[in-house]
């Protein structure tokens, strides 16, 4: 909220991807983000890797994505603790990118 008691909504593309296979559903959805890029383009931007990720997530499959000097996103694989197969998720702050 602000200083005016409203909200500060962001506009953030989240995206899933699953395969019941143990493949390569992480790499995967980073070529579908990176081609999402293209798309739209944006050309400048990074995918290093997250030092601190979340317990949901893969420590090995976990990248901050930052354009500008900005993080506006993070993708990574999923914790097999939590799911059967292979998944991986992002999340990008389209008002960033827009």
């Amino acid at each position: 909220r602000d200083n005016k008691n409203k909200l500060n909504e962001k506009l953030i593309l989240g995206i899933a991807l699953a395969s019941k296979n143990n493949g390569q559903v992480f790499f995967e959805l980073k070529g579908i983000i990176k081609e999402f890029f293209g798309k739209i383009g944006l050309v400048d931007y990074l995918m290093p890797e997250m030092a601190d990720g979340n317990n949901y997530l893969q420590s090995n499959e976990v990248l901050k994505i930052e354009s500008d000097g900005a993080v506006i996103g993070y993708l990574g694989g999923v914790n097999k603790s939590f799911v059967k197969g292979d998944a991986a998720l992002a999340e990008i702050d389209l008002d960033a990118l827009l």
